[in-house]
């Protein structure tokens, strides 16, 4: 499975992991994203919006929690079945 960050101008970071997804999987790798890479500023730099689908894996409190606490902003939203594959997608609002 891969995971990969998206910015406006294009793919940012790509993670892949044999298997599916675990929440304990996703959360490290947004985590190395989120504080390792250099790509991520406090809210509201850059790419500090975090949109995701509705996912479970997405949706646990805990790391919505530590996320938020870095000053990243998450946006959790419904999608159809088709376009779940996507985990991750994050983007500069400006």
């Amino acid at each position: 499975s891969c995971l990969s960050f998206l910015g406006v101008n294009g793919l940012l970071e790509s993670y892949i992991t044999e298997g599916t997804f675990t929440r304990l999987k996703f959360f490290e790798f947004a985590k190395d994203f989120a504080l390792n890479t250099g790509k991520v500023q406090i809210y509201p730099g850059l790419h500090s919006l975090w949109i995701l689908d509705g996912a479970s894996i997405h949706l646990d409190p805990n790391m919505t929690e530590y996320f938020r606490d870095l000053g990243r902003k998450l946006f959790h939203y419904r999608v159809s079945y088709h376009l779940s594959s996507c985990l991750l997608s994050f983007f500069q609002s400006y």
